[in-house]
């Protein structure tokens, strides 16, 4: 596909944080992208003299200063709503360059204490209990902190971060994006996405498993798929510790056709204090059904025919049919798309399997 040699325009509403009163600007080389268990992005330019007009009509001389923390808003009609925090500006030639990062940046330099500060020993519970505790303890221990300025997600967010699996945990006054986020993530194989309204979506696979087969030469137009052997894993051993007695817990479970095939490729994650044998098996059992669908990197460029972005958000487990590429019918899940306005594309990348 080739670039299109004019500027294509967007259209942003961005507004004083919290609050909704938002106004409308319109930009130029917007890109966007949304991600798994992280903030996505946001950047785009716009004349210095326009954005003055739509936002701060009486002031010029300490611009930048003034819309670092604004919230910001786009809206594609198939590839969805994006929402977060203007981060970074930069003057340039009458021009601003505006980046911004995803509502989940909210979670960052704010400090957590899960279960309060005077508690050493790891409390269990669900994991999506723990993020909860943390965000309600939000600033609520700091030195000279008086009535804390709550993070501010909507909706029933503590309904939906009341699942994943049980385990022990603590954290005392830690950044809650770049330390407590993590280990209540990825580490533990959930996934947590914060919408633009500032909902919250959180679990072990918030995803859709998608009907729609994306075509290469159709809605592909570039692919690219990495198998690496060390990608794979054919056994895994996962050890855990009685939370009363201290006793080791171990179990091991192994793919004897990847075996076979790969060789012992072999994963090893210890998961800390646990309540018997029972979650040590849980754990090592849902690793194992995964063994297949983590065996290459994939990354696709779509073009938005037949409204395919409609089909594919972050999380989802999508079909692919690269025939062009020798890799034959496939499927993947989405960890990132990344919107390019100019083109018109979407980079989705992620984990794919041959089927």
């Amino acid at each position: 596909m080739s670039e299109r040699t004019q500027p294509v325009l967007s259209r942003v509403l961005i507004a004083r944080r919290n609050t909704d009163d938002a106004a409308e600007v319109l930009t130029s080389g917007l890109r966007v992208s949304w991600e798994l268990n992280a903030a996505g992005s946001i950047a785009f330019t716009v004349p210095v003299n326009d954005i003055l007009e739509a936002m701060l009509p009486d002031a010029s001389t300490n611009l930048t200063t003034d819309l670092l923390g604004y919230w910001v808003w786009y809206e594609h009609p198939t590839a969805g709503t994006w929402g977060g925090v203007i981060t970074s500006l930069t003057l340039a030639d009458g021009v601003i360059e505006v980046a911004g990062q995803g509502f989940m940046i909210l979670l960052r330099r704010r400090l957590g204490s899960v279960y309060g500060n005077i508690v050493a020993d790891p409390v269990t519970a669900q994991s999506g209990a723990h993020l909860r505790a943390a965000i309600y303890s939000a600033d609520t221990d700091v030195i000279g902190t008086v009535d804390p300025e709550p993070i501010p997600l909507t909706g029933d967010w503590p309904t939906q971060l009341a699942s994943g699996p049980t385990i022990q945990f603590n954290a005392i006054r830690e950044d809650i994006y770049d330390n407590i986020l993590p280990k209540l993530t990825s580490d533990i194989g959930c996934e947590l996405v914060v919408n633009a309204d500032r909902t919250v979506r959180y679990g072990v696979n918030i995803g859709q498993q998608r009907d729609r087969l994306f075509i290469e030469g159709r809605h592909i137009v570039a692919s690219r798929w990495t198998d690496d052997l060390w990608n794979i894993t054919t056994a895994v051993v996962v050890t855990g510790q009685d939370a009363v007695n201290g006793a080791t817990y171990v179990a091991a479970q192994r793919d004897a056709a990847m075996v076979a095939r790969f060789g012992s490729l072999i994963e090893r994650r210890d998961i800390g204090a646990v309540a018997g044998q029972s979650v040590v098996d849980a754990e090592a059992l849902k690793i194992a059904s995964k063994f297949a669908k983590k065996q290459a990197a994939v990354e696709l460029r779509l073009a938005d025919v037949d409204e395919c972005f409609l089909d594919v958000r972050e999380g989802d487990e999508v079909r692919v049919a690269l025939g062009t590429s020798a890799v034959g019918n496939a499927r993947m899940t989405v960890q990132m798309r990344a919107l390019d306005v100019q083109t018109g594309t979407m980079t989705i990348s992620g984990w794919g399997w041959r089927e």
